[in-house]
């Protein structure tokens, strides 16, 4: 640091060479509204889509710049035809059903119970 100082005069490294930016603020924003159309479309389908001849890597890390996350969405799981409508028989039959019995039932998101 003394050694840059006498060099120099200045405390700060001088800036380092590299190439332009791949993404203008023009082009970062055209991302950003396509991602936001679609927010489960992939990197690849975002980088192809632009027309901005860059890699999905290039994409991802605007993404990620912005606070912006590609995100993939889950598949629903499969319910047969038979269970489908048992579902449906078992909620038509206690519709009206009388409040101390929906007051037995424990409903849970995504929490793991253990009697």
């Amino acid at each position: 640091m003394i050694q840059e100082w006498k060099s120099s005069s200045q405390l700060q490294p001088a800036s380092r060479g590299g190439g332009p930016p791949a993404l203008n603020s023009r082009d970062k924003r055209r991302l950003y509204r396509l991602s936001d159309a679609n927010p489960y479309a992939s990197l690849r389908d975002l980088a192809a889509e632009s027309g901005l001849g860059v890699c999905s890597e290039t994409v991802a890390r605007a993404l990620r710049a912005s606070g912006r996350y590609v995100r993939w969405a889950r598949h629903k799981p499969y319910i047969c035809e038979g269970n489908r409508l048992k579902r449906v028989k078992w909620a038509r039959s206690r519709r009206r059903a009388a409040v101390e019995e929906w007051q037995k039932r424990i409903f849970t998101d995504e929490i793991h119970v253990e009697w």
